[in-house]
């Protein structure tokens, strides 16, 4: 590629600054095991310079701001580990070794089967990486830059580093990043349940079970017909679930109706509409908050002086960034603790332990609310409406109280417990991992007892999540987004399944291992499935759903040459915005467009485009040969100037003659 100063050695300096800063931080930090330092410090590293990359390019240009995140990493790092002990740091890289060799693996497995699919948000990630990766920091809504955008872009922040340092295209750097959070979340996992239990075996099967866990949704193929007939009619379908089926019934043996898949369709009954399988989350959070939960989990009862508590600021208030619900019952599971500690005290006297802690969540509390998200957002809409200078923004937040408790599953919608048939799917749909509800209440309550405050928060914060069964989001998001709460729950109970279940089963009967092995299989089964159904993609690498050859080559060529602020016109938005780096201006919503766009894009005069504000028109044959001669000869105004074309097939399958063209259009003046 050409349209970047970035190349494959930069990329591995950035890996580096990430992996040695965060090594030589943690050591000096928190007191942990030889093996945990390299892998734990790698974490930190990834999280910390994005965190810093963050602020650093809302103030100075975004090609410094990439750099100087991990530089000063890697600078503070080394100044805390003055003198450095070559031997010692060396017997701790040797001890973690075998880790490095597995995260390496798991990032290069992980990334093959990435670039092979285009599955759940890449219309809205892939353009959102390209305008991060250009300097848009933090962005606006893709399709129009006059709407604040409150979205964990966290984890597409990270992308848009290796995007721009790696010199690489934007779904690969997002494939990359998205897989080096995953396989460091599983190892994170495998260290955590290590040192719970002191057992290797223990700490890969909660790997592995972190990996695939999911709901049992295809126990409902052995269920008996009329009862499955009798649930289906019960059930309304939603979102995906809707597209792929007209009932349930009929969708449990179909194909999972998403756009972007591999060679192989996915089995719907394999499918999750709320427990997912992490290696199915092909968003634009991935597993950030997950890694976040663990890390803190691994080093927040363990710190060594002021820089640990620092760095626990930083990270929580990451935390913020990459997935606010996890952040936000963080807190709540932080003021759950305190009611449940004066209960247990009978005393409004807070121990002094929690004292730091309540500095630590203060300082990243207020750091959240002004580094960018969602809750900047969320501030800045308040600011402005007592201020009387509200701001337009893409996310409303709205709920509505529920009195009888139910869940949303993103597939089969809104699912009432209090029906029979309803909470059948509902368990189905969360799977075995309930039973580990029970264990998660005696960790909160035991972490209470010891004052081990950080491990309370986050058990307390799985409980307080089930308080989503009793709130619907309505804000415009949809109501589907209400399972992001219910996630925390989910989250927590995956992480305890393997180690606290083997904890509670040594000195019972083999007939409980044996049953708790079973429900473990049963767990995972849909996530296999669909994991080795996603292997198959990794032979057929793809861009994305919506871009082609030519569009690659448009984008190596002409990617962020223009001047910041300019404005693309393409009838595909989302394709203009991927490929040249720039807004567009064609939407107030994902699916709702403005009212002059759509005049302008059945009379795409150069002088209105421009008087619109367009600077650049991206179009392909397709959108040529729907205009009107009078339209066409407009385009071919000389003001018109064409600044590149690539000429090419259709697709793999049509090859009829396409071209993609870009014209220049700022010297259409009226």
């Amino acid at each position: 590629m050409e349209y970047a100063e970035g190349s494959t050695l930069y990329l591995f300096l950035l890996f580096l600054g990430w992996a040695v800063g965060g090594w030589l931080l943690v050591r000096r930090t928190f007191v942990l095991h030889r093996h945990e330092r390299v892998l734990v410090g790698f974490a930190f590293g990834v999280i910390t310079a994005t965190w810093l990359t963050n602020l650093l390019a809302q103030v100075i240009p975004a090609s410094y701001a990439f750099w100087l995140g991990p530089l000063f990493l890697l600078v503070t790092g080394m100044a805390l580990s003055l003198p450095l002990d070559v031997g010692t740091l060396l017997r701790e890289f040797k001890a973690a070794l075998p880790y490095l060799i597995c995260l390496g693996i798991l990032v290069y497995i992980f990334t093959k089967v990435g670039q092979g699919l285009a599955i759940f948000d890449e219309f809205q990630t892939i353009p959102l990486v390209s305008l991060l990766a250009a300097g848009n920091v933090p962005p606006n809504f893709v399709l129009n830059p006059e709407i604040h955008f409150g979205y964990h872009y966290f984890l597409l922040l990270s992308a848009a580093q290796i995007m721009r340092l790696g010199n690489v295209f934007p779904w690969t750097a997002l494939d990359l990043a998205r897989s080096i959070i995953l396989a460091s979340t599983l190892l994170l996992g495998y260290l955590w349940a290590y040192r719970i239990t002191k057992r290797t075996l223990v700490g890969w099967l909660t790997a592995i079970f972190l990996a695939f866990a999911t709901g049992v949704r295809w126990l409902l193929l052995l269920l008996p017909g009329s009862l499955v007939r009798s649930v289906s009619e019960s059930v309304q379908l939603i979102g995906s679930g809707a597209v792929s089926a007209n009932s349930l019934q009929q969708a449990i043996t179909s194909s999972w109706a998403i756009e972007g898949d591999g060679p192989f369709p996915f089995p719907f009954v394999f499918a999750d509409g709320i427990s997912h399988p992490f290696t199915m989350t092909y968003n634009g959070i991935g597993m950030t908050a997950v890694l976040i939960l663990l890390l803190l989990l691994l080093t927040a009862d363990r710190r060594r002086n002021i820089a640990g508590s620092i760095l626990l600021v930083i990270t929580i208030s990451a935390l913020a960034l990459a997935n606010e619900v996890t952040f936000g019952l963080i807190y709540l599971g932080f003021l759950g603790v305190v009611v449940v500690r004066l209960f247990q005290e009978r005393s409004l006297k807070l121990p002094a332990s929690m004292l730091p802690w309540i500095g630590i969540l203060f300082t990243a509390g207020i750091i959240a609310l002004l580094q960018g998200g969602m809750f900047t957002e969320i501030a800045r809409s308040y600011v402005g409406r007592y201020s009387g200078q509200a701001t337009e923004s893409f996310y409303s937040n709205e709920f509505t109280v529920v009195w009888i408790p139910e869940v949303i599953s993103i597939h089969l919608g809104r699912l009432v417990l209090s029906n029979p048939a309803h909470l059948l799917v509902a368990t189905l749909e969360m799977g075995p991992i309930l039973i580990v509800l029970p264990f998660v209440a005696w960790m909160g309550w035991r972490a209470i007892k010891r004052g081990n405050w950080y491990q309370a928060m986050f058990w307390m914060s799985g409980l307080v999540s089930l308080g989503a069964m009793f709130v619907v989001y309505t804000g415009s998001a949809g109501i589907s987004s209400t399972t992001r709460i219910l996630e925390g729950f989910i989250n927590v109970c995956k992480l305890g399944f393997v180690p606290l279940l083997w904890v509670w089963s040594q000195n019972k009967k083999q007939f409980f291992r044996i049953g708790l092995a079973a429900l473990g299989v049963a767990a995972i089964l849909g996530g296999v499935i669909h994991f080795g159904i996603s292997l198959t993609a990794a032979a057929k690498p793809a861009y994305t759903f919506f871009i082609n050859d030519m569009d690659v080559k448009m984008l190596a060529n002409n990617w962020n040459r223009f001047e910041p602020g300019a404005l693309v016109f393409d009838p595909d938005p989302v394709r203009g915005v991927t490929v040249l780096g720039r807004y567009s201006f064609s939407s107030t919503t994902w699916g709702q467009t403005r009212k002059e766009w759509d005049q302008l894009l059945v009379a795409p005069d150069p002088y209105a485009l421009r008087q619109a504000g367009f600077s650049y028109i991206y179009h392909d044959i397709g959108y040529w040969e729907q205009l009107t001669p009078q339209y066409q000869e407009a385009l071919a105004h000389p003001c018109a100037q064409t600044v590149d074309r690539t000429d090419g097939y259709r697709s793999e399958k049509d090859f009829s003659k396409d071209y993609r063209v870009l014209l220049d259009i700022r010297s259409c003046l009226p």
